[in-house]
């Protein structure tokens, strides 16, 4: 069995002030005659649409999952990983397993430019990174209609602290205007949740069956 330790990735909005509280991570203001015009797409908070729908799906289907950075707050990396480590540490159940599974929407530069699609993250010579984030690339692409990037190596904090396998996913670019309004959108945040369910969904299904 496994439990999905889940990293919904940067903070939201300071509810007293209701101002992004991480630097950068958004959007480029939306051009006039958008659908979004005027507004901005802050990475911190779509994340958490995508999680809040994620959860949900998971609670219906009675899959085990923890969230680890569960406010507003931008929990620093290494908070995260270590919270993540502790409950692997913690756990006495021998049949038990772990992924960390964090959540994000990618960016080139700061201006509106023609990099898009969807990507998966693993740490370099992780095997069950790359089966796991194999599985994610597909569904998300599959639920999202998405440029497909692949799945890639790369050296992250939080990919390579942590230690259960972990995966990245980076779910459009928030400077791709045809990304970042499907991404701002309440059916696009759906759409890459229910991609993210059907790949735990499908691991979990690999994982009791093997």
């Amino acid at each position: 069995m496994i439990e999905w330790l889940i990293d919904n990735g940067h903070g939201s909005l300071d509810p007293n002030t209701c101002e992004p509280v991480t630097p950068g991570k958004r959007s480029p203001i939306f051009p006039e005659g958008s659908k979004f015009e005027g507004q901005r797409l802050i990475e911190g908070v779509r994340n958490r649409v995508v999680v809040n729908y994620l959860t949900l799906l998971l609670e219906e289907h009675n899959i085990r999952f923890r969230l680890i950075c569960d406010d507003w707050k931008d929990c620093s990396l290494s908070s995260r990983t270590q919270k993540a480590n502790q409950i692997v540490r913690d756990n006495k159940d021998p049949e038990l397993e772990f992924v960390f599974l964090s959540i994000h929407h990618n960016a080139f530069r700061g201006d509106w430019n023609q990099a898009n699609g969807v990507s998966c993250h693993v740490f370099p010579g992780s095997k069950k990174g790359h089966e796991f984030g194999e599985v994610f690339q597909r569904q998300i692409v599959d639920a999202t209609g998405l440029k497909d990037r692949g799945v890639k190596e790369n050296n992250f904090y939080v990919l390579r602290n942590t230690i259960c396998p972990a995966v990245l996913t980076e779910n459009g670019f928030m400077t791709n205007l045809h990304d970042a309004s499907f991404c701002m959108s309440e059916e696009g945040s759906r759409k890459i949740a229910v991609g993210h369910f059907a790949a735990i969904e499908e691991i979990n299904y690999k994982n009791e069956n093997k």
